[in-house]
């Protein structure tokens, strides 16, 4: 088999961003009850327009009302690029429930590891946590941690230790503010902040994979020829960092921005659909990319 050119989706947020692009939709000016000097204006006009977010049929957008779980997984499922499948996956919503959104929702969010729920319920009506939320932002957008902002919690010790991480995420690329250095990771989150936590966890994204991603994949029989936006290190790469098609490959080799991956016998016959990265591969400059899934299309 001759070598085919293939475009690719680089990760879950370039996926996300590439299905959030559609037809305007409304304005934050449009919802009655969102001031045009709130500081989280932008932010709702942005991902309004993007068919992110969604107001009320009564024209409101109810900023300060506590956005619940059930909102949370819609909004990451109109981001995400889902396979489209409605089934049961917690007991509190049955495939026949009134709110099909929410099941196809609940389907694709429980299946990427995003949202699992508690004792087989996912609770869609109970407001989502500062903690829960940053799981969920983590996870969904591929966010990596980063030495962009400085750690200053100071309530840390607060947070699970299972969400730490997350946590620590966000406030390491600026997701969240704390300026007061506390989280608050109990209290619950409102749409109009939820909204400004989204918008600028996109951001966080969308500059990191303008600076380094994977722009082609091209494979054979027996290789996977991947392109990077810029040269990598080439010190910085093994065959741990790769997983193809489940399998690590034979053999890795490196050379300016192309990484070949000469595939294992148990892969290389068969066309290679799927690449992941499990790095964290570097560029020249120092950037990091990992936990990357590349779609050879």
């Amino acid at each position: 088999m001759g070598k085919t050119s293939r475009k690719i989706l680089v990760g879950t947020l370039s996926a996300a961003v590439v299905a959030s692009i559609v037809a305007p939709v409304a304005h934050a000016s449009s919802f009655k009850d969102v001031s045009e000097d709130s500081d989280h204006t932008g932010a709702i006009t942005s991902l309004t327009e993007r068919g992110i977010i969604k107001g009320f049929s009564d024209g409101t957008y109810r900023p300060y009302q506590e956005i619940t779980r059930g909102q949370v997984a819609k909004i990451f499922s109109r981001l995400l690029d889902g396979e489209g499948k409605k089934e049961s996956v917690f007991s509190d919503i049955p495939a026949d429930y009134k709110d099909q959104e929410l099941v196809l929702a609940a389907s694709e969010l429980y299946h990427k590891g995003i949202m699992t729920g508690s004792n087989g319920k996912m609770m869609p009506n109970k407001p989502i946590t500062r903690q829960q939320m940053a799981k969920v932002l983590v996870e969904a957008l591929n966010l990596q941690p980063s030495t962009a902002y400085p750690n200053n919690l100071q309530d840390l010790d607060y947070v699970p230790s299972n969400m730490r991480k997350y946590v620590l995420t966000l406030v390491q690329n600026g997701v969240t503010r704390v300026d007061d250095g506390l989280y608050h990771p109990s209290e619950a989150v409102t749409r109009a902040q939820f909204a400004s936590f989204v918008y600028r966890a996109l951001e966080v994204g969308e500059s990191r994979e303008e600076e380094f991603e994977i722009n082609e994949a091209t494979e054979n029989e027996e290789q996977v020829l991947l392109t990077f936006s810029k040269p990598i290190e080439k010190t910085s790469i093994t065959k741990e960092d790769f997983s193809v098609e489940g399998s690590l490959p034979a053999k890795v080799e490196g050379e300016g921005n192309k990484v070949i991956l000469t595939l294992a016998s148990s892969t290389n016959n068969k066309k290679a659909d799927k690449v992941d990265i499990v790095g964290p591969i570097s560029s020249d400059s120092g950037e990091l990319l990992s936990n990357v899934t590349i779609k050879v299309k």
